[in-house]
């Protein structure tokens, strides 16, 4: 569903930032 895409996205972001800064 598009709820799952936006999370996954937003998941998917999320640990992309997190990387990013460590």
């Amino acid at each position: 569903t598009v709820n799952d895409v936006m999370l996954g996205l937003a998941t998917a972001g999320l640990v992309r930032y997190m990387n990013r800064r460590y």
